[in-house]
């Protein structure tokens, strides 16, 4: 177990000193095979070079990667593109790489994810493009995320329909548990959506589940149930939403996967969205989804549709 993280006036204090008391060479970054203590004068053993010894990665010295531990011989454990010493200083968990333990689908993510930490902010944008019978349908969701607490998170979304902003959507999300190994985690999210054009308001709730099948296949199920009130008319409907997705990591930084979203109305009107996707990791903080599938809904019946989303992560 790592110790507390310490304040910023310790840090400051001890980067100060390795600063000043440390000869330019030994500040340098040697190779992981290497030991740090046979190039510093540090009394402790720090296998990999990240600046914690191992003692403290392995607190119990049984040679395992336990919970709460981090890989001695390992600088970025998670393999999530920051160090364990920068994710301990953050205070993050140097174990969750939030890319591969629990991939979100691409056209509906979720508001972080539900191994989300606090403090977590999240600027994506969804763009989808829908040629139609009657003209090309340009459709983007710029939207922000915030965890407020861990596995606690609002979101703030802006439709938009070609030039203009077809609705305000806004949501909420809490997990109810993540397993300690990251193996599965389960939560549920609130969703409203006031569209302007219908004149609707659609009000959801749904129950969301992931597992991980070894190191490389995710599930996600996200399954719930929809009401949409009728402003002008007065009408209230209600319809089951479901949506199944499964990845597969094909590298550290690489996944792909296929997307289903289901619904079906309480006039037994059913509509389908399947879409394959590619989502890359492009450093800590940015990453890039894409996929073309095909949807049915609308006016056009059966529809090819493009999709790409881009995420800022803080």
């Amino acid at each position: 177990m790592l110790p507390p993280r310490p304040s910023s006036t310790t840090f400051a204090r001890a980067l100060l000193l390795s600063l000043f008391a440390t000869p330019l060479t030994a500040r340098a970054w040697v190779p992981p095979s290497a030991s740090c203590s046979a190039t510093t004068s540090a009394p402790v053993q720090d296998s990999d070079c990240d600046g914690i010894p191992d003692h403290v990665e392995d607190a119990n010295q049984n040679g395992r990667v336990d919970v709460g531990e981090t890989d001695p011989n390992k600088r970025d454990t998670d393999g999530d593109g920051a160090s364990d010493l920068t994710e301990y200083l953050a205070g993050t968990d140097a174990n969750r790489d939030a890319f591969l333990s629990f991939p979100e689908p691409m056209v509906f993510d979720l508001v972080r994810g539900l191994d989300s930490e606090r403090g977590e902010l999240e600027f994506n944008t969804l763009l989808r493009l829908r040629p139609r019978s009657e003209g090309m349908l340009l459709q983007y969701a710029p939207e922000v995320e915030y965890a407020f607490g861990d596995g606690m998170a609002a979101e703030l979304e802006l439709p938009m329909e070609n030039e203009r902003v077809a609705a305000l959507k806004a949501a909420l999300q809490f997990t109810f548990h993540v397993d300690p190994r990251h193996r599965w985690a389960h939560g549920i999210q609130v969703l409203a959506e006031q569209k302007l054009q219908e004149r609707e308001t659609e009000l959801a709730m749904l129950h969301i589940g992931k597992v991980r099948l070894g190191e490389r296949v995710s599930l996600i199920s996200i399954s719930g149930v929809q009401g949409v009130h009728a402003r002008e008319s007065g009408s209230v409907h209600a319809a089951g939403l479901v949506n199944l997705s499964a990845f597969y990591a094909v590298a550290q930084q690489v996944l792909v996967g296929v997307e289903t979203n289901l619904r079906l109305d309480d006039a037994l009107e059913f509509d389908w969205m399947v879409m394959p996707q590619a989502h890359v990791q492009l450093n800590h903080h940015a990453r890039m989804q894409v996929g073309m599938g095909a949807v049915k809904g609308g006016p056009s019946g059966v529809e090819p549709m493009l999709s790409t989303r881009f995420i800022i992560e803080m």
